[in-house]
């Protein structure tokens, strides 16, 4: 994963903000499924991904 600048300025400050992106084929080899619904938790240097329960699915 690496952090880019944003190539679009927020509107409301017109400032550039970090972006991240990640390669979409390693999501998948380490057990990210689609439709699945992660809750993000942003840290000092570190975001994790936590898999929300659905609360009444047998999935």
């Amino acid at each position: 994963m690496k952090v880019y600048e944003s190539s679009h300025p927020t509107m409301r400050d017109y400032k550039k903000v970090p972006q991240i992106k990640i390669k979409n084929s390693q999501l998948s080899n380490v057990g990210f499924e689609i439709g699945k619904e992660y809750r993000v938790i942003y840290q000092p240097g570190k975001i994790t991904l936590i898999l929300v329960a659905k609360e009444g699915s047998n999935h």
